[in-house]
């Protein structure tokens, strides 16, 4: 099965997340602040070592001044010139 936290992909998303927040010119505190939540968990986000669900992602994109599709359109954009495609394997019988 594939590892998908530690793949090139998931790797360019946390990077690309990380940038928005930069050129929000917010450090990790003050995100962390806007998300009512302990800067450790914004750390932990960035470095990998928690993963964000969709909700939170929305949310965190909201107190950057970023909507979930623009975000997505640039982490797509981003994965096409810089990573090859995770193929998952169906299971046989399935198209």
């Amino acid at each position: 099965m594939l590892s998908f936290p530690n793949s090139d992909e998931y790797n360019h998303f946390i990077a690309e997340l990380r940038a928005v927040r930069e050129e929000a010119g917010l450090s990790q505190a003050m995100l962390a602040e806007r998300l009512k939540v302990d800067r450790t968990l914004v750390t932990k986000a960035e470095g990998g070592v928690r993963r964000l669900d969709v909700i939170e992602l929305r949310a965190w994109l909201r107190a950057l001044g970023m909507e979930l599709l623009p975000f997505i359109g640039r982490l797509e954009a981003r994965l096409i010139r810089h990573t090859k495609p995770t193929h998952v394997k169906r299971p046989s019988g399935t198209r």
